[in-house]
């Protein structure tokens, strides 16, 4: 390929996308790799995310409040997101700790502060459990997303499907990419890859890590998406008899390499898990077990970093807005 394009971006999922859509956008030459189909490894490849305004870390809460600058972004997130509610369940003192650090910070105004209270709905309250309706939450389709991003980065620029970076090379002027067939050429390249790519991470930036969930049947299935802070899972309705259950045993390494793909919750563990949640378990029989994998960071803030010759290479992970 004899181009020389201003980015390149390994990876279509949806931060990887999200990317090559803003630069695509803004008229910048850019390619996205994938070494397989959009949205079909990792994290992206599972049909379902839960999006919510309620976020006991402010400064993530600050970010997932962010408007997009790029309209192209913004309708597609609109188009993937299903409008639910989100149940979010914590303990009283979680809650008072909540509404006591939002009063003092400095990242929202006064009248965001009372946007956000006001968008927490009580609904019961059992023991020490609140349940708490994040009126603006909800159900986001991952993959919709991604493909529909990945549509306008087709029409506006170049994708590249089933092309897998085998090889980097950094000149003083440009980075080749091997591929398969082709050595592409770029300024600057944004490593999105997920959980692995060719690139070298550090443990302390970016690492891998396993997303483990369950998929069980149910006579019925919650009318939105849960989140439980004291009972440290989140279920999420895909369909009226069908959910998702985050798991409980989560692994992190270097690279996808180190990560073991184990983590399986026993029947009885996602029992106990609805029973905790206050979800009738009536019905259940246990589906289908996933142990995934992505790329986040030590304290699941969204990072960008550089790396490689004069800073050619950027790194991303941990965008929380479509990931559950």
């Amino acid at each position: 390929m004899n181009t020389v394009f201003d980015v390149a971006v390994i990876g279509a999922g949806s931060t990887g996308a999200t990317i090559a859509a803003m630069l695509a956008e803004r008229q910048i030459k850019v390619i996205l790799l994938e070494k397989a189909l959009p949205a079909s490894t990792g994290a992206s490849a599972w049909s379902g995310g839960i999006f919510r305004q309620y976020e006991p870390d402010l400064a993530l809460l600050a970010l997932a409040r962010l408007v997009p600058g790029s309209a192209v972004v913004t309708r597609a997130m609109q188009e993937s997101r299903l409008k639910t509610g989100v149940e979010i369940q914590l303990t009283s003192a979680q809650y008072q700790h909540f509404r006591s650090q939002l009063s003092g910070s400095a990242l929202f105004s006064e009248e965001e502060r009372k946007q956000i209270l006001a968008g927490l709905v009580p609904l019961s309250e059992t023991g020490d459990v609140l349940r708490l309706k994040d009126c603006e939450g909800g159900f986001s389709a991952v993959r919709k997303y991604v493909t529909d991003l990945c549509s306008y980065v087709r029409e506006h620029a170049v994708v590249l499907e089933r092309t897998e970076i085998s090889k980097v090379e950094f000149f003083a002027d440009h980075i080749h990419l091997h591929g398969d067939l082709s050595v592409i050429r770029a300024r600057f390249v944004v490593d999105a890859c997920g959980a692995g790519g060719p690139f070298e991470r550090s443990l302390e930036g970016i690492y891998a890590r396993t997303v483990p969930f369950s998929r069980v049947y149910l006579d019925r299935a919650p009318e939105r998406p849960v989140i439980s802070y004291p009972a440290s899972t989140y279920v999420l309705p895909l369909s009226k008899t069908l959910i998702q259950i985050g798991g409980s045993e989560r692994h992190s390494a270097s690279s996808l390499n180190g990560l073991p793909r184990t983590g399986q919750d026993s029947e009885t563990l996602l029992r106990q898990k609805l029973d905790d949640t206050g979800i009738d378990t009536r019905g259940f029989q246990l589906l289908q077990q996933v142990v995934s994998w992505d790329s986040w960071t030590r304290d699941g803030r969204p990072v960008i970093w550089s790396t490689g010759y004069r800073f050619q290479s950027i790194a991303t992970a941990g965008d929380d807005r479509f990931r559950v």
